[in-house]
Formats: structure tokens, C-alpha cells, sequence
């Protein structure tokens, strides 16, 4: 889950290639987290036809309860609007995504961070995954379902929803933890039997963030494979190669191929 800092803008190899870390300029981040906000929130079958179109009451709602900590505000406003006699497919292809344009509107006038929209939109792709009937969409190759996860207030989260995107392309099944809360993520971890779990890091205090919260993530799922990546393991392996985790992985391609790997290993063990 490489950092967004270390990918060159508008480069389509950047999911392949390890690069220097570098600022984007302020206009680039804001157009790929917009490009990113969008594919995140859109379905194989919006992309093919008609978006209903939900009433702004009902969107606003929804809004408001995604930028709620946690991820149970966001499941009650689903299982309002369903009480409501609204269709699943009708959240799926017109609520959720016009919900992530909002929020993507909403950042651009800066009336929120984008760390809310970052942790919004991890909330929305799991409703999402709750709501998609069985075999639609992409269906992920057996056992290749991941939370990647950022540490507790970590700001930098648009290179997670890229490299999550980027894996579901590739028919992993990829939830998200944009730095969430302590508790959160340790509750999301434990509650949900994850084969794999991807952990970014970014920088030395998000490395040192990481070692004191490790032990406290084995404890809460103790079979699951942890698997490291980011800008800093590509910069300073040497500081992360003490941690106790499962994997590493300098770029998105070497990501790919050690999430293949630990979850092999971990079913056949």
C-alpha cells in the first residue's frame, strides 16, 4: 500500500514501480483523490447504466452518518433507508455513489478534512460489500479477501485507496481502515476473520505508532497474516525489518505478490 507520496502523478506504472518520495502538487493530489473517491464508490454496473437517483434529504443523511466515528452509523442509516422500503440495488447504484461525490464535494470546500473523507470511504466500501448480491461484481479468487489499514489519525490515506483499487482489480475482495480510531480497528480485526491483514507506513512516527500498537493487533486476530508496506519500507527497511509482522513489500507489485504468498501459506499451514 504504497504512500501517496511516492507515486509520480499520472504515472500508470506507479503500482508497479518503487519511486522517490516526493510532494504532489496541491491541484494533482485533489484530482487523483477525486478520480480516487469515484472508483472506490462505483459499481461495475453504474459504470454500464442509469444511476437512480436518491433524494438529497436521504444522501445528506447518509453523509453525515459515514463521517460518524466507526462503522456502525453508517450500517443504522442503511438499515433505515432499507426499512424505508428502499431496494438494495437502488443504495447500490444510487445512494452510495452519489454519497461519495458528496463527500468528495464536500472536501473540495474544505468543509471537511481528508482524513473524514478517507475514513468515510472506507465505511462506504464495506456497505457496500454487504449490500452487493451474491456473485455480482468481480468475485475474488478464494481466500483473497484483506483489510488494509492505516495507524490511528494517520492523515495520509489517498495511496491506501489506490492500492485497494488497485487489488480489487486483480480480484482481491479489499476493505479499508483509514485511520480509525485505536479501538476501531482492533474491534474491525477481531470481529471479521480477515486472511490478510495490510498495514501502511508512511514515516518514522507511523513505524513507531505501528510497534506499539502490534501487540494489541495479534492479541485481537492471532491466525491472521501481517503484511507491511509504504513509502518508509521502501526508504528505510532497516527500521521496519525489526517489526514482527509476516511480509514486507517496497512497491505495489512485490504487495501483490506477498499477499498471494501469505495467504498460501497461512491456509496450508
Amino acid at each position: 500500500m504504497p504512500s501517496e507520496q511516492s507515486r509520480l502523478p499520472g504515472d500508470a506504472s506507479g503500482a508497479h514501480a518503487s519511486l522517490p518520495c516526493r510532494p504532489l502538487p496541491e491541484s494533482t493530489l485533489r484530482r487523483v483523490a477525486s478520480e480516487a473517491l469515484l472508483r472506490v464508490a462505483t459499481t461495475p454496473s453504474t459504470r454500464a447504466g442509469r444511476i437512480p437517483r436518491p433524494a438529497p434529504k436521504e444522501v445528506a443523511r447518509l453523509c453525515a452518518a459515514l463521517l460518524e466515528p466507526g462503522a456502525m452509523a453508517g450500517q443504522t442509516a442503511i438499515e433505515d433507508l432499507l426499512a424505508a422500503g428502499i431496494g438494495r440495488s437502488t443504495l447500490m447504484l444510487g445512494h452510495l455513489p452519489e454519497a461519495a461525490r458528496r463527500l468528495g464535494e464536500m472536501w473540495e470546500r474544505d468543509e471537511v478534512s481528508f482524513i473524514q473523507v478517507g475514513q468515510a470511504v472506507g465505511r462506504l466500501q464495506r456497505l457496500m460489500r454487504v449490500l452487493r448480491a451474491p456473485g455480482e461484481g468481480r468475485t475474488p479468487h478464494a481466500g483473497r479477501r484483506a483489510l488494509f489499514a492505516t495507524m490511528p489519525g494517520e492523515t495520509h490515506t489517498l495511496g491506501v485507496i489506490i492500492a485497494a483499487d488497485a487489488c480489487r482489480e486483480r480480484g482481491w475482495a479489499v476493505d479499508l481502515s483509514l485511520g480509525e480510531d485505536r479501538q476501531v480497528l482492533l474491534d474491525e480485526i477481531a470481529n471479521n476473520a480477515y486472511p490478510l491483514l495490510g498495514l501502511s507506513v508512511g514515516s518514522a512516527r507511523t513505524c513507531a505508532a505501528l510497534a506499539d500498537l502490534l501487540p494489541d493487533l495479534r492479541a485481537a486476530a492471532p491466525q491472521t497474516p501481517f503484511l507491511l508496506a509504504g513509502s518508509f519500507v521502501a526508504t528505510s527497511p532497516w527500521r521496519v525489518r525489526s517489526l514482527p509482522v509476516d511480509g514486507w513489500a517496497k512497491d505495489a507489485t512485490e504487495a501483490l505478490s506477498e499477499m498471494a504468498r501469505l495467504v498460501e501459506v497461512n491456509r496450508a499451514g
